[in-house]
Order: C-alpha cells, then sequence, then structure tokens
C-alpha cells in the first residue's frame, strides 16, 4: 500500500470529521451522518484502517458524530473487580461499553 496514498486517505478523513462535529453541533444529524458515511466509504474503498480516536468518535448504528453533552452520555461502571465506560449515544440510544484495564 502506498504511504501517500494512506496520508491523503487520513487528511481528508480527518478533515470531514471536523465538518461532521460541527453539523452535530449545530443540531443537523443527518448532515453528520452522512459525512461520517462518506468517510467510511473512502477508508473502505481505499483499503485504509481509521485511527482508533476517529472511529471512537462516530456512532456504529445512526454514525452520528459523539459530542460528550450534545449526541453522547458517557458513564463509569463497575461490576466485581471489572471496571468499563458505558457510552450511549442520545440520537439513537446505540450503547457501547469498553473495559477499563
Amino acid at each position: 500500500m502506498d504511504s501517500a496514498l494512506v496520508d491523503i486517505v487520513l487528511e481528508d478523513a480527518e478533515r470531514l470529521a471536523a465538518e461532521a462535529r460541527k453539523a452535530a453541533l449545530n443540531g443537523d444529524y443527518s448532515l453528520s451522518s452522512e459525512i461520517n458515511g462518506l468517510i467510511l466509504r473512502l477508508s473502505r474503498a481505499n483499503r485504509v484502517r481509521l485511527p482508533r480516536e476517529l472511529r471512537l468518535s462516530m456512532c456504529k448504528r445512526c454514525r452520528v458524530s459523539l459530542i460528550p453533552g450534545v449526541t453522547l452520555s458517557v458513564r463509569l461502571r463497575s461490576q466485581g473487580r471489572q471496571r468499563y465506560l458505558v457510552r450511549r449515544c442520545l440520537v439513537c440510544g446505540y450503547i457501547h461499553r469498553l473495559p477499563l484495564s
């Protein structure tokens, strides 16, 4: 894989993600979802893996940009010795649990 292509795709993905965040902050969730869908199609078409921060910044179900307090609820939960972060999309209700080490 050409590293120049990877750099271009990641640069475009970051630029589009910033636009999707702006749209979500303005309350236009459908535009945010559309832009994030475009990011995913771009990465799949070029076989480029998106960075973890970028993948976690969008909802897996509705693809809206996740912004704490606006489109995302974050809670810390524990069950016995296991602790995990519960992230809930406020647009579609999707719940994502991330184990904490």
